[in-house]
């Protein structure tokens, strides 16, 4: 095979060697080089920057159009009377909020606990705090929530045992979803009736989500040792145990 040395002058001015073992004209003109070798690393490079420009915009906007989704998606899950919390009203525990907002949920304690009476804004401030770490979340994808109190959890457990079929089969996909959602709020935890069928449905949620370190945010009157008094004995100590070992616990006064 025949060697042919030929002499090309880039765009740049520089006159370089090229080599080619062939002589067929259709191989000659398809791998004919343009540019010197430090063109073509010039352009490369330059080519390699607007891509990564490109690809960090399409980042942002990906960012942005999940935020914008998760903000909606929040906004109709919450309920009406907390979506109109005005951190700057006078009754709003502002000094709470304060202390709470900047906490950060880690796989070691995914969980947030809000214990206090009455009327301290516990709920309010537990549905803001979830609002923000959804949107802290969507960087990347949008996690799935469940905003719920402890009575819907009653009531789901009720329908389950009912005698409609297809109300039974929904209250079993409603009872499952709660234990697998990326970020779960439960208002008004320990509130209810305990029924020993609640109190095996709590049992297998907390269990499941401790096991799987799965953000959980809760807010109670009263202590997980409280709470877990009202469980049969076999199941209060481990309920209370995943609840202190998962979750940093604020305590309103």
């Amino acid at each position: 095979m025949n060697t042919v040395t030929e002499n090309i002058k880039c765009a740049c001015g520089t006159v370089f060697q090229w080599e080619l073992e062939d002589k067929d004209p259709y191989f000659s003109k398809l791998y004919k080089p343009d540019w010197c070798d430090a063109c073509v690393e010039r352009i490369d490079a330059e080519t390699a920057a607007r891509n990564a420009i490109v690809e960090t915009q399409r980042k942002e906007d990906q960012i942005a159009r999940n935020k914008a989704l998760i903000v909606s998606r929040i906004d109709k899950a919450t309920p009406s009377l907390f979506r109109r919390t005005d951190t700057s009203h006078p009754k709003f525990n502002a000094s709470a909020w304060a202390k709470i907002k900047g906490h950060k949920l880690t796989a070691q304690t995914p969980w947030l606990g809000l214990v206090g009476t009455a009327g301290r804004c516990k709920s309010r401030i537990a549905y803001l705090y979830a609002a923000d770490e959804l949107e802290r979340l969507t960087n990347s994808s949008i996690s799935s929530f469940t905003f719920i109190t402890s009575y819907e959890i009653d009531d789901a457990v009720a329908r389950q045992n009912a005698g409609d079929f297809v109300e039974k089969c929904k209250s079993l996909d409603y009872l499952e979803n709660l234990r697998v959602v990326d970020l779960l709020l439960i208002d008004d935890l320990g509130k209810g009736r305990l029924t020993l069928a609640v109190a095996s449905e709590l049992f297998a949620l907390f269990n499941h989500r401790h096991s799987h370190e799965l953000r959980t945010i809760w807010t109670s009157n009263s202590s997980p040792e409280v709470i877990a008094a009202g469980l049969p004995e076999d199941m209060a100590g481990s309920f209370a145990g995943r609840i202190l070992e998962s979750s940093k616990i604020f305590t309103f006064k």
